[in-house]
C-alpha cells in the first residue's frame, strides 16, 4: 500500500489540471455571452463550456 499515496497525489494534481482547464473555458465562454446577453452574470452562465 506504499503506492497507494503516490496514486492520490497524482489523481488530485490531474483533477486540478482539468478544472483549470474547465475554468479557462467557462471564462472565455462567459466573454463570449457578454456579448450577447446583459445577465451573464447569472449563476448558469458561469457553468456553461
Amino acid at each position: 500500500m506504499e503506492i497507494f499515496p503516490y496514486i492520490a497525489c497524482v489523481l488530485f494534481f490531474t483533477f486540478l489540471l482539468f478544472y483549470e482547464s474547465l475554468n479557462i473555458c467557462h471564462r472565455e465562454d462567459q466573454v463570449d455571452i457578454a456579448k450577447h446577453e446583459s445577465n451573464w452574470v447569472d449563476g448558469d452562465a458561469q457553468y456553461q463550456c
